[in-house]
């Protein structure tokens, strides 16, 4: 059956379903990313004879940050910010950091 031929109001109730269940997914993936992004930063800590360790395991932390504040908006049906959506990109971002940091605040 298609889109056509369902009436107006279980269309409609489907669709809202199916966004609910995508944001959803990206919220849970975002989640993961965190997660993988935070131990990827335990795994660093533990490096200190590699000179950028120390490095990449703030990078590593300002993404996990990143990814936890795109789930929370996800769940709100939201997009992230600007800022989040840089930070995620570049994690060296000093200024995108900064930002999601201040959002990391208000929340």
């Amino acid at each position: 059956m298609g889109d056509h031929d369902e009436p107006e109001p279980d269309r409609l109730d489907r669709l809202e379903r199916q966004r609910d269940q995508a944001f959803e997914a990206t919220a849970r993936n975002a989640e993961h990313l965190a997660r993988v992004a935070e131990r990827s930063a335990e795994i660093h800590d533990n490096m200190p004879h590699l000179p950028t360790a120390a490095d990449h395991a703030e990078r590593d932390r300002r993404l996990a940050a990143a990814e936890r504040i795109a789930a929370e908006a996800y769940r709100r049906h939201e997009l992230p910010s600007d800022a989040v959506r840089r930070s995620v990109l570049d994690p060296s971002d000093d200024e995108a950091a900064a930002e999601v940091a201040r959002e990391k605040g208000e929340q």
